[in-house]
């Protein structure tokens, strides 16, 4: 199990010069709003995935005054990771051991954060792609080979949407030779889905019963791979291309997948009411995380938990804590007040497992 022993953040947003050792189960992060607790998970999320949570680009996180911000952390096994980033957009220093990445696809394989905020609740009224990106967390970290198709997918897929905008009559032949890597890569990426969200299924049931009523409907999920079940990809392209000419744009294909949730025949977020999406949406995730516990164990998510007090009713709330309390992994959750976490005291009998900090004005001192 990889956990986070020793975090140190230097001019992320409000926070200078920080410096925490965190437990490697219960991390309780308490402080007022816009005190820095909510940046002490964003740094975690940084390091795991390259992007903040909260912007699209990282030059805004820099605290102001200052040319960069700086991210460090050790973990459990002596493996460390450090990140620069610098207003220049093209400096960018990310370390693992020691040794310079070019990406961070061994972060997010040794550090991977499943977050729980406010803007988790767009999985069911937001895009597919944001399903998507829900679906492919989970399929990268259980289906050897994913991100090399999916990485060439989204490559043969640019080129297709580029070629699709160039003069009609100069672009048939071309579109023939971007189809065939599309296809081959495409199929791949579509199978590696299928297989996980087959896997995936009854932990997304077994989550639905431990945090929703039951006197709701069943609640069905589908995979839909983004063209006719009936069709081959090829097909689905050769019949789509007169189309996608004329709106220069690829329209079938696994980059329009999604997971369609529905409850009594539905759209469940057309159905349920607003608490009960949101419980829906944290199920859906403490699925994924028990899926992916049990189908490789040396895989432990670590959690980042944002003020649920402020999105979930008491009782909702202490459902969903009760449950990630339970998954034995690291996790770190923000609150304004210790109460807003329930009964501390009941959650673990081994109290060396919880650790508390206290953050105001950036500065992060242990309770």
């Amino acid at each position: 199990m990889t956990a986070v022993e020793r975090l140190d953040i230097d001019q992320l947003r409000n926070l200078s010069r920080v410096s925490i050792q965190p437990s490697p189960r219960l991390n309780f992060i308490i402080g007022p709003n816009g005190s820095g607790k909510t940046s002490l998970l964003e740094a975690l999320h940084i390091l795991s995935l390259g992007r903040s949570f909260r912007s699209t680009r990282l030059e805004p996180l820099i605290q102001s005054g200052h040319d960069s911000f700086e991210l460090f952390a050790r973990f459990s096994g002596g493996r460390a990771a450090g990140l620069r980033k610098s207003k220049n957009s093209r400096d960018r220093l990310l370390k693992l051991d020691g040794e310079k990445q070019s990406n961070w696809q061994q972060l997010l394989q040794l550090l991977p954060v499943q977050l729980f905020n406010s803007d988790s609740f767009t999985l069911l009224q937001g895009g597919s792609r944001v399903r998507r990106r829900f679906i492919d967390w989970g399929v990268f970290h259980v289906e050897h080979g994913f991100l090399p198709a999916w990485q060439m997918m989204a490559r043969c897929l640019s080129q297709r949407n580029a070629l699709l905008k160039k003069d009609r009559s100069t672009i048939s032949r071309q579109l023939e030779g971007w189809d065939e890597q599309l296809i081959r890569a495409g199929e791949r990426v579509t199978q590696d889905r299928k297989n996980y969200f087959h896997r995936l299924a009854p932990f997304l049931e077994e989550a639905r019963q431990d945090l929703l009523s039951d006197d709701l409907p069943p609640i069905d999920f589908e995979f839909h791979q983004g063209w006719p079940e009936l069709q081959s990809l090829q097909e689905a392209l050769e019949e789509a291309r007169d189309g996608d000419v004329r709106y220069r744009i690829t329209r079938k294909g696994p980059h329009r997948a999604d997971i369609r949730i529905r409850t009594g025949g539905l759209p469940a977020d057309q159905v349920l009411s607003r608490g009960q999406q949101k419980m829906l949406v944290c199920a859906m995730k403490l699925a994924e995380i028990r899926s992916l516990k049990a189908i490789k164990p040396t895989v432990q998510p670590v959690l980042l938990v944002d003020d649920l007090a402020s999105e979930l009713d008491p009782r909702n709330r202490d459902r969903v804590l009760a449950a990630l309390f339970a998954l034995n992994t690291q996790g770190f959750y923000s609150a304004i007040k210790p109460d807003d976490l329930g009964n501390i005291s009941a959650i673990s009998d081994d109290l060396a497992a919880i650790r508390q900090f206290h953050v105001e004005h950036g500065k992060i001192t242990v309770v």
